[in-house]
């Protein structure tokens, strides 16, 4: 069942572990499987280290600039907040309308 992760983390150990550290929990099991599959510990503490520099490289940029764009966001939201504001009184309108002239029966 682990055959084709064992053929990855033999061949291509930089490649799995850079990958492993996006996917939840996979970290751990590639760590553990690197283990059992006696891979070098220098290289794998290697790859660890240079994969976790781009990896937080990767997400601290990610959200930064998420931060940066959130004011940006929150001054339009001003705007889609009226818009569905405005939206919902015009649906409660139609519903009254429809209610109430008794156009309910003709549709």
């Amino acid at each position: 069942m682990t055959a084709p992760f064992d053929g990855h983390i033999l061949e291509s150990p930089f490649r799995i572990v850079f990958i492993s550290k996006f996917i939840y929990n996979m970290h751990h099991i590639v760590l553990m499987r690197s283990g059992i599959l006696k891979l070098p510990y220098k290289k794998f503490v290697r790859y660890d280290f240079f994969s976790s520099l781009i990896w937080i490289a990767i997400v601290g940029g990610l959200g930064y600039f998420s931060g940066v764009s959130f004011n940006l966001v929150k001054r339009n939201l001003k705007f889609a907040e009226f818009a569905l504001l405005g939206g919902l009184a015009i649906f409660l309108l139609l519903e009254f309308a429809v209610v109430k002239l008794g156009l309910k029966k003709k549709l």
